[in-house]
């Protein structure tokens, strides 16, 4: 403890060899690690984590003295979060760009905007089964936690298994890698021929208001004045003909659309996302 006194005091004395020094004296890793193989839970993460993110950020601070500052900062602004009420703690979360690091167990029945979920890894389960079902439940609860967007990072040497469960489109489960080519292929032509509809519905379209057009054009002084009532009366009916024809073509227009190009549109997309997973993942 003197020898660790007086590190910290001198001038330059490094935040990241007093936290090095620390573990080491104390076997802080070993006990951490020890206390977490204890418990079966694997929702409860070991502290041996917070050690980890307290080292990592030492390494920002040149002294001791600057690193604990900044630790003194953080849990008087912590304490600050806790006693606001919980409204006006949401609305800050909410409004501000703030990053937060949880373990996987303490952000349950929380959301943010965007999730990134590290080192989703191999793990060794060890000879009990119940353990794979539980870390399956501990990999859910991470992946549910964004409103908007997940990023998962993994070992590439040892991706976990659970990677394919959380990426791939459940689906698309049951076809394999050439039925979903022989599907996403069907697809497109699929919708190359609506597109065909959709651009004669079109043409049918201008050829309508184009017929509007003319009729509006309508020149009454080519006709006798005592005429020109019954004219426009017949003329008005052949205006408001032209407009229902109009308003039934954007209909179909409108419908064809929602009901059949957007639906393809997103199965080809969802189907291309899926191949792509699938080629990274080296799934067939």
């Amino acid at each position: 403890m003197q020898s660790l006194s007086t590190h910290a005091r001198t001038p330059d004395g490094s935040a990241p060899e007093c936290l090095q020094t620390l573990k080491a004296e104390f076997g802080l890793v070993e006990f951490y690690n020890d206390q977490s193989r204890l418990s079966d839970d694997l929702d409860q993460a070991s502290d041996a984590v917070y050690l980890d993110v307290i080292s990592a950020l030492a390494e920002n601070f040149k002294t001791v003295l600057e690193f604990y500052q900044y630790i003194c900062n953080a849990i008087d602004t912590s304490a600050l979060d806790a006693s606001a009420d919980s409204t006006k703690r949401e609305d800050l979360e909410r409004n501000s760009n703030e990053v937060f690091l949880s373990t996987i167990h303490k952000s349950k029945g929380k959301e943010f905007q965007n999730v990134i979920y590290f080192n989703l890894s191999k793990v060794e389960t060890g000879s009990k089964a119940e353990h794979l079902e539980e870390e399956r439940r501990v990999a859910y609860v991470a992946a549910t936690r964004p409103k908007d967007d997940l990023l998962v990072t993994f070992s590439s040497a040892k991706p976990s298994i659970f990677l394919k469960e959380l990426s791939l489109n459940p689906k698309y489960e049951q076809l394999k890698k050439d039925e979903l080519s022989r599907n996403h292929a069907a697809l497109l032509r699929s919708l190359e021929k609506e597109k065909a509809v959709l651009r004669r519905i079109e043409t049918a379209k201008e050829k309508a208001v184009a017929k509007f057009d003319e009729l509006i054009k309508f020149d009454e002084k080519r006709f006798p004045g005592w005429l020109i009532p019954m004219i426009w009366t017949f003329h008005n009916q052949r205006i408001q003909r032209a407009q229902k024809a109009i308003s039934k073509i954007e209909l179909r227009l409108k419908t064809h659309i929602e009901r059949v190009i957007e639906p393809l549109l997103v199965e080809i997309d969802e189907m291309n996302e899926e191949m792509k997973l699938r080629a990274d993942l080296g799934k067939n």
